[in-house]
């Protein structure tokens, strides 16, 4: 497979802690990382500099209502803004090898450009995000390639453990993290739906929105099937 030949190829040196490493099919490689997004937004004097004001000025790039800051351009724009020239050379669901390393942990998933980019989306929304700051530890050993449904089961654990088991402190919890992240990525669309080409972005933050969502259903139903499911995959394998 040529996709596993290009891994196998691949020295993981070049890849610094909790980044994101990307093969694209036509043969570009791309390492995505924190510190790269902060040198390039400080070389240029913070984000967006170089778009004309009456883009800027415009009422989808204003901020939140609910942001504490009325000034400005979105912070969640941030981590995207290095790299959406790139990304505008390919559609949502264009096939990419995507590595993560975390710690001694290494990752590789062949998957669509559009999830390979949660982990830009997740990091803007709870690392830049002036909202979605208070919502971090929600994210804790979150894997941005895991599955969809894995993800956010991983999610619900870590807002249950958050809540201490608390029912009444859990569903308070996930009401208001829906609605924040319901307004901030609706939000955040519109300002990609302006100044990209592609939908690669634009789709990574539908489906944040669209997960916020998914932790409002039955929860407790939803893990039970996924542990149901685990465990008979694991009863197969023996």
């Amino acid at each position: 497979m040529e996709w596993l030949d290009s891994i196998n190829k691949l020295d993981t040196r070049e890849i610094s802690d909790a980044s994101l490493y990307l093969l694209f099919s036509d043969g570009r490689k791309l390492n995505i990382n924190r510190a790269e997004m902060e040198r390039y937004n400080r070389g240029n004097n913070g984000c967006l500099c170089d778009m004309p004001l009456c883009v800027k000025s415009t009422e989808n790039f204003s901020r939140c209502s609910i942001c504490p800051e009325k000034q400005g351009v979105c912070d969640a724009l941030i981590p995207l803004i290095p790299y959406i020239e790139i990304f505008d050379n390919y559609n949502s669901f264009d096939k990419v090898t995507a590595v993560f390393k975390k710690g001694d942990l290494t990752y590789v998933s062949k998957t669509t450009v559009q999830e390979a980019v949660r982990y830009v989306s997740i990091l803007g929304l709870m690392q830049y995000c002036l909202v979605g700051k208070k919502y971090w530890k929600c994210f804790l050993d979150v894997i941005p390639l895991m599955p969809f449904q894995e993800l956010y089961n991983r999610l619900y654990l870590n807002v249950y453990w958050l809540n201490k088991g608390d029912s009444n402190a859990i569903d308070s919890f996930i009401k208001l993290f829906a609605e924040d992240i319901t307004i901030t990525t609706k939000n955040i669309a519109k300002r990609l739906n302006v100044i990209c080409k592609s939908d690669a972005f634009l789709n990574s933050f539908v489906n944040m929105h669209i997960g916020a969502k998914l932790l409002t259903l039955d929860i407790d139903k939803v893990l039970m099937e996924s542990f149901n499911e685990l465990e008979q995959e694991s009863f197969i394998q023996d």
